[in-house]
């Protein structure tokens, strides 16, 4: 990648990562640790739901750029992305679409009914037997994707390091 590249990239990866952070460990468990002292059985679902589509949302922005500089790179340098990143981007992106577009509306609805006044105590069972499925499918997955996008900010760095080592220059002067 070319320098400018590299440090953008390294910046939509280091952001993914925070925002990863942030969402997973932070915010969530936050909204459940609160949300069920001081608002109805549903509603911190609901409440983790809207901060859960908008990092999904996010992510799709993040995977979007990390596939179109890599793309500007390989145009641009000529110096095809290492195997793991050929492979991985097109997964990162599908990834994000299938949060978006699928897990995220489908927990929202099994929610949203779980929670229904009309819902049978049987059929409410077998939601959240089927949530919790999904929900540790979907921990499991976004565990696997930070992995990636730290993998993938390894290789980013390592490649900024190595060009400023062979011009005798530190990671932040190399240019």
């Amino acid at each position: 990648m070319t320098p400018m590249l590299r440090r953008t990239t390294l910046l939509v990866l280091s952001l993914w990562i925070g925002v990863g952070v942030g969402v997973a460990f932070v915010s969530t468990p936050a909204v459940f640790a609160i949300g069920r002292q001081i608002l109805g059985p549903a509603d911190p679902g609901r409440v983790a739901q809207a901060i859960l589509l908008r990092y999904f949302q996010v992510q799709l922005g993040f995977a979007g750029l990390v596939g179109l500089l890599g793309l500007l790179d390989a145009l641009k340098s000529r110096v095809q992305p290492s195997a793991f990143q050929r492979w991985t981007t097109p997964l990162l992106l599908a990834a994000s679409l299938a949060a978006l577009f699928w897990l995220h509306p489908k927990m929202a609805s099994m929610n949203d009914e779980r929670h229904a006044a009309t819902t049978t105590a049987t059929r409410r069972a077998e939601i959240t037997t089927e949530f919790a499925r999904l929900h540790g499918i979907g921990q499991g997955a976004n565990l696997l994707l930070m992995l990636t996008v730290l993998i993938h900010w390894h290789l980013v760095l390592g490649s900024l390091e190595r060009r400023a080592a062979g011009h005798g220059k530190s990671v932040a002067t190399a240019g």
